[in-house]
């Protein structure tokens, strides 16, 4: 976080947040409709001049309210794209920490000091501050550097008391001494305890759980306030302390809304704002909280990577905490009445009742009331992988270590491999068929079960590329769609298989051909998730999505689930939403007095650009929409829409590339817009 004025600039995961403190008035910028070049944000600094100069785990960005610049290695000097921490210096110079070592910045020249050129002692850089004299103290993942602008002094496990290894912050008070958070390390099979550390210069004192009232040694950021008290945010709270008394904050004694504190920062009033990792943004005056969800959601909890849809089109995310429900409009969260959460697989019933497993336990929610059905004595005590429910409403439970279980509502029955031909006690995923066959994939290949007989298919009697299974879908007409590790996608249509994979199709060569899951539209194209992004297969083509060519905040993709109006909602470190001709939310609330009259075409903004511009436009019913950018010469540049899109308005958004993907050079562009008896068009200035 960093603050400018009356306003905090956030850095989330999801992308850059600008909170007017004032009104509460929240802005957001994120890779879709800004220059940002990833949504993931590890650090803010705002210069002399106002210019916001952002890390992210893709490059660096600078953004000055109008322009963005961005920075990688691509374009510059920089080692490494992920950009942890930031620092400006008396002259101007910005020093930047990095995952490939610690950067000098003159505004022209990039100078890199890693393990090879210089003291540093490690290349990750956790956090810089400077000194009174202009001392880079530079915290890393080996150790504590001081850098005087020509010689290295080091501090580490092997020359002094400091706790661990893992430096994640410092801050240096009115008196010179430097205050380090620290966190639990192993190294060389040696355990480091980490804690919370004060260096004077000479003698080093130690803070931990073991000597103090830190609650944890697992300590992420410190702030020092107007009156010299420490704050210092751990994984179990919050901690003020003033040099003789400890104050512990938490989620029981407080309002803290997660125990897990991420960054601390105070204002000019003193007020404490605290970012948690999961419960958004507090406000802290030293009596009373107030809090503020810096997401462009209604989401506030951490989010796993399971969702489900009911028949009233409510769309269901599991989270750490419980359950997170979006109507169309308006976010609910529905907390699970136990200290055991950490959700890791949903279903749904066909009465809507959600079902809901995690390690050790068994819940359901019927939107209202929480009900628990785990007993040690019924299903094994292990983490539930995945949950499906067939044909005849029985529920079946597949567990990481210990088979699957069976519930028809009354009575429990477990298979594994003591009591069943099942290859694998490690279920990974499971679908049920239209004869109400279930198809389980393991760690030992895929089994079909047809509530007597167990048919086994692995790498060794069928054609199955790979025996580790991820996920399983069936499409109109039957063929199972088998996502692996490392052994690419194959299709079983009952007698013949088929192998995809990135040798032999335009299949991303993810993470060595893993799926990490799949699942079948109304038109029966093939989605799948992978580590390198979404991909669309229609049975001749391969369409890739990532977040480099698409509004997707990153490239894992962990789930996929396809609403009745075709929205592809997509788990991807966010959750995004995709629908060829635009995505349809809230239809069941919503009114056609809320629809256009007329078509219409917006300016683009920002403009001048150079990096990304947004185009608005509007339609009064149905129609199929083009927009297509040209040069001043009338030439097509790039065709951005051409889809059906239903009535409402809607965007798109242009990153000055052209159709072969390549960077157009500065000047006036058009961009044209064609429906029905429609055409207009306006000019863009992409500028560099």
């Amino acid at each position: 976080m960093a603050i400018d004025g009356n306003h905090i600039w956030i850095g989330t995961t999801g992308g850059l947040v600008n909170l007017d403190t004032s009104t509460g008035n929240m802005i957001f910028y994120n890779k879709a409709n800004s220059g940002l070049p990833n949504n993931n944000i590890y650090s803010i600094m705002i210069d002399s001049s106002g210019n916001k100069w952002i890390g992210t785990s893709y490059g660096l960005a600078i953004y000055d309210e109008v322009y963005w610049t961005v920075y990688d290695t691509s374009n510059s000097k920089l080692p490494s794209n992920i950009i942890r921490c930031l620092a400006f210096d008396k002259n101007g110079n910005k020093w930047i920490g990095t995952d490939g070592g610690l950067v000098k910045f003159d505004g022209s020249n990039w100078i890199v000091y890693n393990e090879n050129n210089s003291g540093l002692p490690n290349n990750i850089v956790s956090v810089i501050k400077l000194d009174e004299l202009g001392n880079k103290w530079i915290g890393t993942w080996g150790g504590l550097a001081v850098f005087d602008d020509s010689s290295w002094t080091v501090y580490d496990i092997y020359n002094s008391e400091i706790p661990s290894p893992r430096i994640n912050d410092l801050e240096i008070d009115d008196q010179g001494n430097k205050w380090v958070a620290t966190e639990e390390y192993e190294v060389a099979y040696k355990y480091y305890g980490g804690g919370f550390a004060k260096f004077d210069g000479n003698e080093w004192t130690v803070y931990n759980s073991d000597n103090s009232s830190l609650p944890s040694n697992n300590n992420y950021t410190i702030a020092i306030d107007n009156d010299g008290s420490k704050w210092i945010g751990t994984d179990y709270g919050l901690v003020n302390f003033d040099g003789l008394n400890w104050v512990v904050y938490d989620t029981w004694n407080s309002e803290l809304p997660n125990d897990n504190v991420s960054d601390i920062i105070i204002d000019n009033y003193n007020n404490k704002w605290i970012g948690t990792l999961g419960g958004g943004l507090s406000k802290f005056d030293g009596v009373n909280w107030s809090q503020h969800n810096p997401s462009n959601t209604g989401l506030t909890q951490d989010f796993g990577c399971q969702i489900v849809i009911d028949k009233e089109k409510n769309i269901w995310v599991s989270s750490c905490w419980g359950l997170i429900k979006f109507d169309g409009i308006n976010w609910h969260f529905h907390e699970i009445p136990t200290k055991q959460k950490c959700i890791t697989a949903i279903a749904i019933d066909k009465k809507d009742v959600i079902w809901v497993g995690a390690a050790d336990w068994v819940w359901n929610f019927d939107g209202q009331n929480w009900t628990f059905l785990k007993s040690f004595n019924l299903i094994p005590p292990d983490k539930i992988n995945t949950i499906i429910i067939d044909k005849q409403d029985n529920k079946w439970f597949g567990f990481l270590l210990s088979g699957l279980s069976k519930f028809d509502g009354i009575n429990w029955t477990t298979y594994n491999t003591d009591n069943s031909n099942l290859p694998c006690n490690t279920i990974s995923s499971m679908i049920s068929d239209v004869q109400g066959n279930i198809w389980i994939g393991t760690n030992s290949g895929l089994v079909k079960f047809d509530s007597s007989n167990w048919t086994i298919y692995n790498s060794e009697n069928s054609g199955l590329p790979g025996n580790h299974v991820s996920c399983i879908a069936i499409d109109s007409i039957e063929n199972i769609w088998i996502g692996t590790i490392y052994d690419g996608l194959a299709k079983f249509d009952g007698f013949n298989w088929t192998t995809f994979n990135s040798n032999n199709t335009d299949l991303p060569h993810s993470i060595i051909n893993t799926i990490n899951t799949v699942t079948v539209d109304e038109h029966n194209n093939i989605w799948i998730g992978t580590y390198d992004g979404l991909v669309k297969f229609d049975g001749l083509t391969w369409n890739i999505f990532n977040k480099y060519n698409s509004g997707l905040s990153g490239n894992t993709i962990q789930k996929i689930v396809i609403d009745n109006k075709g929205n592809k909602w997509i788990m991807d470190g966010g959750i995004s939403v995709y629908r060829e001709g635009g995505v349809i939310l809230n239809i069941k609330n919503q009114s056609t007095s809320y629809l256009p009259s007329s078509f219409k075409l917006y300016q683009n903004y920002p403009n001048p650009f150079n990096a990304f511009t947004t185009i608005n436009f509007q339609i009064p019913k149905s129609s199929k929409v083009t927009i297509k950018i040209y040069d001043i010469l009338g030439r097509e540049v790039r065709t951005l829409v051409d889809y059906f899109y239903s009535a409402g308005n809607h965007s798109t958004t242009w990153d000055g590339l052209d159709n072969l993907g390549h960077k157009v050079s500065s000047g006036v562009y058009f961009y044209c817009m064609e429906s029905i008896d429609f055409k207009e068009v306006k000019k863009a200035l992409l500028l560099k």
